[in-house]
């Protein structure tokens, strides 16, 4: 849903960019839980916040070529980042 919503959100109101960067910040948190408690917290937003983006990107990339191999690819490929 957020990729298809992304270029939308900001037309709309203050309080719906707020809402939105609410939820991710939310998501991001629940990803650190993730990630090994020596990793600084700082680190781990920034981790979290990679792979967010990596993940929204890929979806949004995909579905701009939606049903083609390279649709596939995108996936594969956001998938093998480390």
């Amino acid at each position: 849903v957020l990729p298809a919503l992304a270029s939308e959100i900001h037309r709309g109101s203050e309080k719906s960019c707020q809402i939105v960067a609410g939820y991710i910040q939310k998501w991001a948190e629940a990803i650190q839980f993730n990630f090994p408690d020596e990793v600084e917290n700082e680190k781990k937003m920034e981790m979290a916040l990679q792979l967010i983006s990596r993940s929204v990107g890929a979806i949004l990339l995909s579905r701009m070529v939606s049903g083609t191999e390279l649709s596939n690819q995108l996936l594969k490929a956001a998938q093998k980042i480390k």
